[in-house]
């Protein structure tokens, strides 16, 4: 019963740089598309992550972990979860008409290559594999994408040892209004995603201590019953 409970959380989630924002990336790291033209208005890492002020114009950039960044990756890991925030947008970007609509796709690079997650995301819905959601914030609107891992990737990170070596972020203003954007990538984590077997479990866990509740509650109450009067 006790196994049961323990398995209803997932793993930690697990940053790729080591913090739990994308606030410790190192510039000297961070190669820029060269076909952003124009290029970004500014670039800043700060305590949310990192912060891009651009054009409305296609732009991604790559980032080369360092060796002091590198983290081995937990075996059972099979989801990757990129969460960034739009600032700026006066209503809910999932809404139709709401002129907001951004590829946002990514990329992980590790033992197994290079592969691409993601989508677009927006007025429109989701067309990645996985979810987008979004949730308001204190300036804007902040999407967290999560999407499986491939089961080339899984297999991978299976076998031990793995560690994501470098990894592309992306922006695609398909449609937006203005002439710029504005979004910070707050971070990017691999996690474990429990198996519909382990929910089950936990689900008889659950169901096994309320089963025990119940019949403490009803011995308890027989016993005051049989209590003779004074």
């Amino acid at each position: 019963m006790a196994v049961g409970l323990a398995s209803v959380g997932s793993a930690h989630s697990q940053p790729v740089t080591g913090d739990a924002t994308l606030d410790n990336l190192v510039p000297g790291d961070i190669t820029y598309y060269a076909g952003w033209s124009p290029s970004p208005t500014s670039a800043t890492i700060g305590p949310s992550g990192l912060e891009i002020v651009s054009p409305a114009t296609y732009g991604s950039l790559y980032y080369a972990v360092p060796a002091v960044q590198h983290q081995t990756l937990n075996t059972a890991d099979n989801l990757a979860t990129l969460v960034m925030t739009l600032h700026g947008a006066t209503q809910n970007p999932a809404n139709v008409n709401s002129g907001y609509w951004l590829g946002i796709p990514f990329i992980l690079n590790d033992n197994s290559g290079s592969v691409m997650y993601g989508g677009y995301a927006g007025e429109f819905g989701y067309t990645g594999t996985g979810t987008a959601t979004w949730t308001p914030a204190a300036n804007g609107w902040t999407v967290t994408e999560a999407v499986p891992l491939t089961l080339g990737q899984q297999a991978a990170i299976a076998a031990g040892g793995d560690t994501i070596y470098g990894f592309n972020l992306e922006v695609d203003p398909a449609v937006y209004p203005g002439s710029s954007y504005d979004v910070t990538f707050n971070s990017l984590t691999l996690s474990q995603v429990p198996e519909p077997s382990t929910l089950a479990l936990a689900g008889l866990g659950f169901a096994a201590v309320l089963a025990f509740n119940a019949r403490s509650s009803k011995q308890r109450l027989a016993r005051i019953q049989v209590l003779p009067r004074c």
